[in-house]
């Protein structure tokens, strides 16, 4: 190393070009998140918060994009379930799937989910819910109508597997 090592072993703390602490390991590059960790150290929150707070950001940020979002209508309990259950299913798959079953207006969780560019959008109303169905929308193609739940994770899970090459 071309700096001292403190007594215990580790490179000193020095400044970097944000101003926070961090140790100098010449031999290493520090991942840019690292660095965001250490800027979040420094704005006054509790370490942990701050931790927590960056691991989530570095997750999101490192994460591709939903491949399917399902949103419910309202926050009504049984189609909460019936949402859950496609989420759950999908999982098993290996999708990337999230969920919306709040009480938020449907245009705004279709604008989220189109701002995040996510492929598939599942949208559960009542009826979906009584009839099993599942009206399906697309990104950048809007509404494709209601289908049946397992023919629209059939489809789902055949694309996925089309596009990997599988």
């Amino acid at each position: 190393l071309d700096r001292p090592l403190h007594v215990d072993g580790e490179a000193p703390l020095v400044d970097d070009e944000q101003g926070a602490r961090a140790r100098h390991a010449p031999a290493r590059r520090q991942h840019d998140g690292a660095a965001r960790v250490a800027a979040h150290l420094d704005l006054g929150r509790p370490p942990q918060q701050a931790l927590l707070h960056d691991a989530a950001t570095l997750h999101d940020a490192d994460a591709q994009p939903d491949q399917v979002r399902v949103l419910t209508l309202n926050d009504d309990a049984p189609l909460v379930e019936y949402a859950k259950g496609i989420v759950n299913e999908l999982r098993a798959n290996f999708v990337r799937v999230e969920g919306d079953f709040s009480a938020n207006p449907v245009k705004a969780k279709i604008a989220d989910a189109e701002k995040a560019k996510v492929h598939t959008m599942l949208v559960l109303g009542g009826r979906d819910l009584e009839s099993g169905q599942v009206s399906v929308r697309l990104h950048s193609k809007g509404p494709q109508g209601a289908k049946p739940r397992a023919e629209v994770i059939a489809d789902i899970l055949a694309s996925i597997r089309e596009r990997r090459g599988h």
